[in-house]
């Protein structure tokens, strides 16, 4: 992807008056985690249990998503930290012009959090 980039920067830079550069400044990692693992699966008992009070709601499962997280920042240190991106409402809306969340949704996400919590460190 950076060596397409480039070549686009480079094409850019013949006209008259152009001289863009590209630097990275950091490369973050896909970050994937064991559907399997005993950490993936506590976790979405913890959030499917208290997703149960709002059935109105689509209940938590696993699937793959494409974005930026703090995740990518938390594995640089150790590649086998399972982690998962968990969060108030359909992943579709965040961060979309007029994104918003419900207050159950919410309410269950917090709920979510402190079972997990509860079932790892209790």
């Amino acid at each position: 992807m950076i060596a397409s980039l480039q070549r686009v920067i480079e094409r850019l830079n013949q006209q008259p008056g152009t001289n863009l550069k590209l630097e990275v400044i950091h490369s973050f990692y896909p970050v994937a985690s064991d559907p399997a693992s005993g950490f993936v699966q506590k976790t979405l008992t913890a959030f499917q249990t208290a997703y149960q009070a709002y059935p109105m709601h689509t209940q938590p499962h696993l699937a793959v998503i494409n974005g930026a997280t703090d995740a990518s920042v938390f594995v640089k240190a150790n590649r086998q930290l399972p982690v998962i991106v968990v969060g108030a409402d359909n992943w579709e809306i965040s961060h979309m012009v007029d994104e918003y969340t419900t207050l159950s949704s919410f309410t269950a996400t917090i709920n979510g959090y402190k079972t997990a919590i509860q079932s790892f460190f209790a």
